[in-house]
């Protein structure tokens, strides 16, 4: 539940942009969502270690890894592909 509230202020600095506020409410937008991402990132790594048996952490590792990478190179495509 943590993780979810603080993943939603990734878009206040595209809404900040977006709505044409000036420089300080953006830099405002910008560390909030650098803040909720360091606490996701904190509560994904905690999570990973704790639950998965030792013997199996480096396979869940890798799966969520080539999941980040494969999914973020689909993202690119399809943004590249709207402009």
């Amino acid at each position: 539940m943590v993780a979810t509230v603080a993943s939603v202020g990734w878009a206040l600095p595209s809404a900040a942009l977006a709505a044409g506020l000036p420089t300080a409410p953006v830099a405002g937008a910008a560390l909030v969502a650098g803040v909720g991402s360091a606490v996701c990132a904190v509560l994904y790594a905690t999570t990973n270690q704790r639950h998965p048996p030792p013997e199996v952490l480096a396979r869940v590792t890798s799966i969520t890894t080539l999941g980040a990478f494969a999914l973020g190179s689909r993202e690119e495509d399809l943004t590249a592909a709207r402009t």
